[in-house]
């Protein structure tokens, strides 16, 4: 997701403006009239699907949540038995009922390896 720039003269948002002359996107405050030039040319991205959804809410600290379940799963990245698990928060008409576990030593995440239809990670 793009950055929020702000004004370097009066701190306010700077909004996108296309200089059509020279083709290239430019910075400009409404209010001073500041314009600078813009390092990223992305202004707004769209995902129709992401697979963030599934594992939302995801910290580096879920590991030490007493709330949750814990399981002697196998995580594929550091070889450690100890980790938490949850359910997809997905909320999509396709998306399958999957566990995920988190690490509780290197906070990996990965999915149920005994489930089917399972694809190890790369």
């Amino acid at each position: 997701m793009p950055a929020v720039h702000y004004c370097q003269e009066c701190n306010n948002i700077l909004h996108p403006l296309e200089d059509k002359l020279k083709k290239r996107l430019l910075l400009h405050c409404r209010r001073c009239g500041y314009t600078e030039n813009a390092e990223n040319p992305t202004i707004f991205r769209q995902e129709l699907r992401s697979t963030v959804a599934d594992t939302a809410g995801v910290t580096t600290d879920l590991g030490s949540d007493p709330t949750l379940p814990r399981s002697d799963q196998q995580c594929p990245k550091c070889g450690e038995k100890d980790a938490v698990f949850f359910q997809s928060q997905a909320k999509r008409a396709d998306a399958k009922m999957s566990l995920y576990y988190v690490c509780v030593s290197c906070a990996n995440v990965f999915e149920d390896s005994t489930q089917e239809g399972y694809v190890a990670p790369r």
